[in-house]
């Protein structure tokens, strides 16, 4: 598990107390970019975990949408499609499991389930992979911190 059950508690609170805020993005689906809203100090931890982890210090952050916290309830899902790059540079996501729905929810990329479980991380190549996400069921929503960089 990549975030511990206290900073996944604390997203998911933050989202709940923030979601007014977030803006509409489809069907039962919403995000809120957290240098507009603010980052709680779990996102921030996470940030600096994948960018240690995965050897991003000095990486561009993706600038469109940056990092933000994805909520998608009951009959939400993302649809398939791929990021814009940018200078030459692949637009990548590192996502973090933070409520995994009852069930649906599924991350999939190039036509391949995703397997996550609450707190795992994965890894996107948004702008050359077809991805998207299965349609959310059940009463727990699909909470996804998602921080984006250029590589």
């Amino acid at each position: 598990m990549f975030a511990s059950t206290e900073q996944l508690n604390q997203i998911a609170s933050w989202a709940e107390e923030h979601k007014h805020l977030f803006k509409p993005n489809g069907k039962s689906r919403q995000y809120g970019i957290f240098s507009v809203l603010g980052y709680p100090t779990a996102a921030l931890e996470l940030r600096n975990k994948i960018i240690e982890t995965y050897g991003l210090q000095g990486k561009k952050q993706e600038p469109m949408f940056q990092d933000y916290c994805g909520y998608i309830t009951e009959g939400g899902a993302i649809h398939e499609h791929s990021d814009p790059n940018q200078d030459g540079l692949i637009h990548t996501r590192f996502n973090v499991m933070i409520s995994k729905p009852v069930a649906g929810g599924v991350p999939v990329q190039n036509g391949k389930e995703i397997s996550v479980e609450e707190g795992d991380v994965w890894r996107c190549d948004a702008g050359v992979v077809k991805h998207w996400c299965t349609e959310v069921e059940g009463n727990k929503p699909r909470i996804v911190c998602s921080f984006g960089f250029l590589l």
